[in-house]
C-alpha cells in the first residue's frame, strides 16, 4: 500500500510538473551548469526475495516440511538522507546531464516465520548507505524540467538469517550474517522548478527544487547459516535480494557553468556610443535577459539624461519599454512594462517630476534588431528616453 501511495504521488508530480511547462513562456532559464545539493525522502518498502536450502539430509528435510521456509519475502523501508553534485548541457529545450549522489539510510527490516511446530525463523535486512552515479535526460520548458534517468548503483548492507529451536527456552539453533558492499543498477524519473532569481537565490545562485523517484537493484547475496546450538547439525544456504526504490526531495544551487550570452553582450553595449552623447535628446537603456532592474552601468545613463533635462529646454520625456521576441508575445509585453517603469521611478530619484513622463510598453512589437521569434538579442531589451 505505501509503494502505491509514493509511486501514485510521485507520477502526479511529474505529470502536474510537465502540464506546468508547457504553460510557461519558453527560453527564461539556462540549465547548463554545474550544480550540487542536498536531499531526503523515504523508502517505501518493497519485496526483497530470501531463498533457502539446506545443506544437509536432515537440513533439507526442515526445508521439505516448513519447520524452515524455503521462500520467504522481507519488506524493508526508512528514510534517507544526503548530498548530489551534478552538471548539465542545454542544447535548444534539451538538456543532458551527469549526477553522482550519496545518502545514508536507515532501510530496514526483520520478517519472522513461524512453522506449524512453532520452529521461528528470523531474516533480517539492514541498508547503510546508497550512492549512485546516473546520466539525465530532461526536456526543459521554461524554468521546468521534467527528466528521466539512470546508472550505477552501490551501498553497504547486512542480511541475517537466525534459526530457532521450539525446545525449552527456543534457544537460537543456526546463524548466519554478512555486510558488504554491493553494486548495481538504478533507474527513475524526476521533475525539477528553477524559482526565478529576482524571487529567491543563494549568494547569486540560481536555487531549483526537485522531486524524484528510483528504484534500485544491488544484486543477491547467499550467507551460510551455520549451526550454534547443542544438537544442531548440517546447516543452512540463505540468498537474499537486495533492491528497493526511493521517493526523495532536493534542493540544488547552480554555479559555475558557461557564463550567460546576455552578460556578455550586455558589457559591451550598455554604454551609450558615442552617436548618442552627441545627440542628447534620446538615450537607449539595456537590460539583461529576463530582468527589469537597473544595472550599475543602465543607472549612469539615466542619471545622465536626468541632469540634461533639467539643464535643457525640455518639457515631456516618453519612455518606452522594449523586449526580445524569446517568450510569449503577453509576457514580453508585461516585462516591458516593468522595465519602463524601473527607468521612470529611476529619473524620478534623479529630479525629474512625474507628471513630465509618459510611460509605453511594445513587448517585442517594435525589435532594434529584426530576428526570428524565440531569439535573444540583447539590443533588443531596451527602454528608449526621448525628449519632447
Amino acid at each position: 500500500m505505501q509503494r502505491r501511495f509514493a509511486l501514485t504521488l510521485l507520477t502526479a508530480s511529474l505529470l502536474a510538473g510537465t502540464a506546468q511547462a508547457q504553460q510557461s513562456p519558453p527560453g527564461t532559464f539556462n540549465w547548463s551548469g554545474l550544480y550540487g545539493g542536498l536531499n531526503a525522502g523515504f523508502g517505501p518498502s518493497i519485496e526483497n526475495k530470501i531463498t533457502t536450502s539446506g545443506t544437509a539430509g536432515i537440513n533439507a528435510g526442515n526445508v521439505a516440511t516448513g519447520r524452515v521456509p524455503g521462500s520467504i519475502n522481507n519488506n524493508k523501508e526508512g528514510f534517507i538522507g544526503g548530498g548530489q553534485v551534478g552538471f548539465n548541457w542545454q542544447t535548444g529545450q534539451f538538456v543532458y546531464g551527469a549526477e553522482a549522489d550519496f545518502d545514508y539510510t536507515d532501510l530496514n527490516h526483520t520478517q519472522n516465520r513461524f512453522s506449524p511446530l512453532n520452529d521461528r525463523t528470523a531474516f533480517g535486512q539492514h541498508q547503510y548507505t546508497l550512492g549512485t552515479v546516473r546520466a539525465r535526460v530532461g526536456y526543459a520548458v521554461d524554468r521546468w524540467l521534467p527528466y528521466v534517468t539512470g546508472g550505477w548503483a552501490y551501498g553497504r548492507y547486512s542480511n541475517s538469517a537466525n534459526i530457532y529451536s521450539n525446545g525449552p527456552g527456543t534457544p537460537l539453533a543456526f546463524s548466519g550474517n554478512q555486510s558488504g558492499f554491493g553494486s548495481g543498477w538504478t533507474a527513475g524519473a524526476g521533475v525539477e522548478y528553477a524559482i526565478p532569481t529576482e524571487t529567491f537565490s543563494a549568494f547569486g545562485n540560481a536555487v531549483t527544487l526537485r522531486a524524484e523517484y528510483l528504484y534500485y537493484d544491488l544484486g543477491s547475496r547467499t550467507i551460510g547459516v551455520s549451526p550454534v546450538g547443542a544438537g544442531a547439525t548440517g546447516g543452512y544456504a540463505s540468498r537474499f535480494e537486495n533492491k528497493g526504490q526511493v521517493a526523495r526531495v532536493g534542493l540544488n544551487f547552480k554555479f559555475g557553468g558557461p557564463a550567460p550570452e546576455v552578460q556578455q553582450v550586455v558589457q559591451r553595449t550598455v554604454a551609450p556610443p558615442a552617436a548618442r552623447v552627441e545627440a542628447p535628446r534620446s538615450y537607449l537603456v539595456f537590460f539583461d535577459f529576463d530582468r527589469s532592474d537597473l544595472t550599475p552601468e543602465a543607472s549612469n545613463i539615466v542619471r545622465t539624461a536626468a541632469d540634461n533635462a533639467k539643464s535643457g529646454n525640455v518639457t515631456r520625456i516618453e519612455v518606452t519599454g522594449h523586449a526580445d521576441r524569446s517568450g510569449s508575445d503577453q509576457y514580453n509585453l508585461r516585462l516591458s512594462q516593468r522595465r519602463a517603469q524601473t527607468v521612470q521611478a529611476e529619473l524620478v530619484r534623479d529630479g525629474i517630476p512625474a507628471d513630465q513622463i509618459s510611460v509605453q510598453a511594445k513587448g517585442e512589437s517594435q525589435p532594434l534588431v529584426p530576428t526570428a521569434d524565440g531569439v535573444r538579442e540583447p539590443q533588443n531589451r531596451r527602454v528608449e528616453i526621448v525628449y519632447r
